[in-house]
């Protein structure tokens, strides 16, 4: 995991109640359990993050990549979206097709 990773993580379990998320400076786009001794990982500097309306929001927030949340539809595992804000990440190929 990168260090911005492992702070954010410390912070929610230790009952921080504010979270600024800010877009990390590096990224890793492998599939790094397929390699042997699970690496080394391919890490590129994050080219920063698609914003689609600017601002600030106060809420529950429901954070996933996109492939992971659409396996969990139609189970009990399925989140609840109803009046959450939607934090998506996807890989590059859902990119490219649909933004």
């Amino acid at each position: 995991m990168f260090e911005e990773s492992i702070q954010v993580f410390l912070k929610l379990i230790n009952g921080d109640s504010y979270i600024n998320l800010s877009s990390p400076s590096k990224y890793a786009e492998d599939l790094w359990f397929c390699k042997e001794g699970y690496g080394p990982r391919d890490i590129h500097d994050h080219p920063g993050w698609h914003v689609i309306n600017q601002g600030s929001e106060k809420g529950i927030l429901v954070e996933g990549n996109a492939e992971s949340i659409l396996a969990l539809a139609g189970t009990k595992y399925y989140p609840d979206f109803e009046d959450k804000i939607l934090f998506i990440e996807a890989s590059q190929d859902i990119n490219e097709r649909f933004f």
